[in-house]
């Protein structure tokens, strides 16, 4: 049987970056879809926030037959990233704080791994606040096997 003798490493930077405003309401958006052949890795959501009240965010994986199964749900606090006071928020990361078991697919860096024809999407649980915005800057990337 023939072996794969290399590392496997995520080689092809792959994410879309998405904001969130009030006329957007609670609609997912596609914020990592990984070759479909080989899959790849989503290693950060960065989420920051000038809402002024606190935000919940949802994290979903959708299946190549348009399944949506939630991953967790992260508050993201108010003006998180745009005040100077508060942190911008990893929200992939805070999954696990949450006190929920190791999500399966993640890894022991805290990547989530996504299989080809998968997808990540976010969204609020409610409308953002009307004149504010939520901004999620995902980092991820493809395997190239």
């Amino acid at each position: 049987m023939a072996t794969n003798k290399e590392s496997v490493f995520s080689s092809t930077l792959n994410y879309t970056a998405v904001s969130f405003v009030n006329a957007d309401s609670t609609t997912a958006k596609t914020i990592f879809t990984p070759d479909s052949t080989d899959g790849g890795a989503l290693m950060q959501i960065n989420v920051t926030s000038s809402d002024t009240s606190d935000v919940l965010m949802q994290v979903n994986v959708v299946d190549g037959g348009a399944v949506s199964r939630l991953l967790g749900t992260v508050n993201v606090p108010t003006l998180s990233g745009t005040d100077g006071l508060a942190p911008s928020i990893d929200i992939l990361s805070a999954l696990d704080a949450t006190g929920l078991p190791l999500i399966a697919g993640r890894q022991n860096d805290g990547s989530l791994l996504v299989k080809g024809g998968e997808s990540v999407t976010v969204n609020p649980t409610v409308a953002v606040t009307a004149t504010f915005t939520v901004d999620i800057i995902p980092q991820g990337g493809d395997y190239n096997v």
